[in-house]
């Protein structure tokens, strides 16, 4: 048992050119991150490290201020031989706050999939080996878990044999892990595949799975099932049909409660006029197995360019699926981002073809996910191409009209990411972990993101390097004269405009700015009050908030 402040170490950073190092250990890889939320703002992160020389399962835990509560290197969940290559699993927080995560490796010589319960002080609760899962003589593939609303755990994932394909379904127990029911969604010369979970009350749950037909690539058919926690046996006569469109063969659903005992899942698929291009579709499956229409809702009506889900959620205040889309341009060389939403009836409430966040850039927007904060939508999105890549926020209200004056960078270390997740919004922040290949090898890194679009722990006048075009942080705000530090790399003419709260301007300056750090004043000589001050440099611009005392 790890005492919980024994590992107390780096915590959240303002400088996004930095970030917190989860684990990033040279001349080894630590990749494929996953991470869930507790009630309480703690925050898993799991990865693969082959600093042993393979891939080991790790996890560390950080609490809501970015500290690790464990070991530096993490705890580790398993170091059972793996297949040559990873593959998908998954980890998720229960209702008490413990850590599940499920995998699969090949300790009995085939891959098997492995269900491991870890407590917060990082003791493990199913075993130090975990729960072996076995499936006649398999291969195990991508498990999926669910947590019933009596925090028992359903595990489901993909199995094969010789040329069938079947989707195993185990319900543990919340306690020892123990072993409950198991059943499969199998059928002679039928193949099923990629399973997702969602609770639906009274200990009963939903899954999604899909039907695979033809040859290579199959015809993809999403479908559902509701089956009883307590039996395990199908609730619905019939399977519903998520809808007539298909999927992609590497496409894995993932489906989202819509609090009401059904889901919502919006996925890709090829658009109706076109079907060489790709498009996206959203559905809504009630509690009852109805859904909105045959084939779901087209996001955007038009016709034209690639269209990629970008993440979506959920907003109980309208009632309303909010939908961040990818759009890209016929010869894949510019992309953007549009916003949707749709009500409970299905009907598109930002026009037809969305709502432009981001217009078409070579700058290759790639939205990765859309986070309801309470407040509006934070859509977290990719910048940049090949290993110049940034992480950056953008956040609107719920008609999509922006909330920030700029885009806050959470990662200006311009190198490649991969398997970018985060948590929902807890206590005024998300924490967003990823790959980064920054050092070389690929390492672990993670940075928070306030409501005001801020990062670190102090004060949000202490924020650093906002954006790495206006690196910057101010030393002292309230302060008889606060200072900008702003760091360039070469010279740099820079204006800055400050502007009191009724918007009337006071000052105007355009500076030349040396090579290193520099320093302005721009509310020396004035009255005691609160200032805007906008700083414009490379073509971008920045506003800050200025108190003086």
């Amino acid at each position: 048992m790890l005492s919980g402040n024994s590992f107390l170490k780096a915590q959240f950073v303002a400088d996004t050119t930095l970030n917190t190092r989860v684990h990033d250990l040279p001349g080894s890889e630590q990749s494929v991150p996953l991470t869930c939320t507790t009630s309480g703002g703690r925050t898993y992160v799991s990865w693969f490290d082959n600093s042993s020389g393979q891939y080991d399962l790790r996890m560390q835990l950080l609490d809501s201020l970015g500290q690790k509560l464990w070991p530096d290197t993490g705890l580790l969940i398993s170091n059972y031989p793996q297949s040559s290559g990873l593959f998908r699993y998954d980890l998720v927080s229960d209702l008490e706050g413990n850590a599940i995560v499920a995998f699969q490796d090949e300790r009995s010589g085939s891959l098997q999939v492995v269900a491991s319960k870890v407590n917060q002080q990082g003791s493990p609760l199913w075993g130090n080996a975990g729960i072996i899962l076995t499936d006649s003589v398999s291969n195990g593939l991508a498990p999926v878990l669910g947590i019933l609303s009596n925090n028992d755990v359903i595990v489901a994932w993909s199995a094969s044999g010789s040329s069938a394909r079947w989707v195993p379904l185990r319900k543990l127990s919340a306690g020892s892990g123990a072993l409950l029911w198991s059943r499969r969604i199998a059928a002679e010369g039928q193949r099923f595949s990629r399973p997702s979970i969602v609770a639906s009350g009274n200990g009963n749950f939903i899954m999604q799975y899909v039907q695979e037909a033809g040859g290579f690539p199959p015809l993809s058919t999403m479908y559902a099932q509701k089956f009883s926690g307590e039996t395990g046996l199908e609730i619905w006569a019939e399977p519903t049909r998520v809808s007539s469109k298909s999927i992609p063969f590497f496409f894995f659903p993932q489906v989202q409660t819509d609090t009401k005992e059904g889901f919502f899942l919006v996925f890709n698929t090829g658009n109706p006029v076109n079907p060489m291009l790709n498009d996206v579709y959203a559905q809504h499956v009630d509690s009852s197995g109805n859904i909105w229409t045959d084939e779901g809702i087209q996001i955007s009506m038009a016709s034209d360019g690639n269209k990629y889900n970008g993440g979506y959620c959920w907003n109980p205040g309208d009632s309303s699926l909010c939908i961040a889309v990818r759009i890209q341009d016929g010869n894949q060389t510019m992309s953007g981002i549009a916003l949707q939403k749709i009500n409970t009836e299905g009907q598109r409430l930002l026009g037809e073809n969305g709502l432009e966040l981001r217009s078409m850039s070579t700058d290759l927007y790639t939205p990765w996910l859309l986070l309801n904060s309470g407040d509006g939508l934070v859509c977290i999105y990719g910048s940049g191409g090949f290993n110049n890549q940034q992480i950056k926020g953008l956040k609107v209200d719920y008609n999509g009209q922006a909330l920030w004056s700029y885009d806050p960078v959470a990662c200006a270390a311009a190198s490649n990411k991969d398997d970018l997740s985060a948590g929902p919004f807890r206590h005024g922040q998300t924490v967003l972990v990823w790959a980064d290949d920054r050092a070389g090898d690929l390492g672990i890194y993670a940075q928070n993101l306030r409501l005001s679009g801020h990062f670190g722990n102090g004060e949000i006048t202490e924020i650093s390097r906002k954006t790495l075009a206006i690196p910057m942080r101010i030393l002292s705000s309230p302060g008889n004269n606060p200072v900008l530090e702003l760091t360039f790399s070469e010279k740099r003419w820079l204006e800055y405009r400050v502007t009191d709260v009724a918007g009337k301007t006071l000052r105007f300056s355009k500076n030349q700015m040396i090579e290193g750090r520099n320093q302005l004043l721009p509310v020396k000589d004035f009255l005691p009050g609160l200032y805007l001050v906008e700083i414009s440099c490379m073509g971008q611009k920045q506003q800050i908030r200025l108190l003086k005392d």
